[in-house]
Parts: C-alpha cells; structure tokens; sequence
C-alpha cells in the first residue's frame, strides 16, 4: 500500500514537473504580448501632427498661401491664365472646393509634380472641415 501510494505522489510529482515546462513559457509569452500591446505606438498617433486647434485655420491666413506656394506659382496649373481653375482668389476657387477635396485629399493626385506636408495637408483638412468659408 505505502508502495502505491509512493508511486502516486510520485507519477503527480512527475506531472507537475513536466507542467512547468509548459506553463513557464506560455506565462512569459503572454506576459511579453501584455508588456508590447502597451507599449506599442499607433501610427497615426505617432505621426499625427498638431497645429492646433481648427478654429484658428483661415483660408487667408493659412489655405491661401498654400494654394499660391503648390498650385498656383510655382505649377503655374492654377493661377489667372489656366484653364484648369483660378485658385488665386477664393471667389474663383469656391465652385470647385468638393473637387479640390477629391484630388487633393483623398486621390492625393494634386498638386502635380509636388507634394503637401504633413502640416499643409493637416491644414487644409481642417479648413475644409470646418465648411471652407472665406474667412
């Protein structure tokens, strides 16, 4: 009987030990998953650019040179002379703001042969969002 017993405690002494070998690993996998979901950036948080708040962003102060420094002079596509579309005043550019969303936002296809920062963009995204008013 003592000899039954012995080799009980000692096959669950043997289950046991052989249990180890599997939990550890599974507990510092899980815990190395923990430690890297919270510490690891979103992206676009990482690279979300602040310019404050939306309210400050103004077409004359902010959108108009934009359009004048990518659009408009540098390009040539859309200043006084193009077909394309003046951008040079806002009077002339408000028929063709959704299009300019489009192409400038969401396709990214304009301005050609150059490109918006981050900055510009974010700009741009917040004037538009804001009701793209002549401001």
């Amino acid at each position: 009987m003592i000899t039954r017993r012995l080799a009980v405690f000692l096959g669950c002494i043997n289950y046991f030990s052989n249990m180890k070998y599997r939990i550890i690993p599974a507990i510092i996998f899980g815990l190395s998953l923990f430690v890297y979901s919270c510490t690891k950036e979103n992206y676009e948080t990482k690279f979300k650019v602040i310019i404050g708040p939306c309210d400050s962003i103004t077409f004359s102060k902010n959108i108009k040179p934009i359009i004048n420094l990518k659009c408009a002079s540098a390009s040539g596509c859309h200043d006084g002379n193009s077909p394309n579309g003046d951008f040079t005043a806002y009077d002339l550019m408000a028929p063709k703001i959704s299009k300019f969303n489009q192409r400038v936002l969401i396709t990214k296809d304009m301005p050609k042969g150059d490109i918006l920062t981050v900055d510009q963009l974010s700009m741009i995204t917040c004037w538009l969002n804001k009701g793209a008013k002549n401001d």
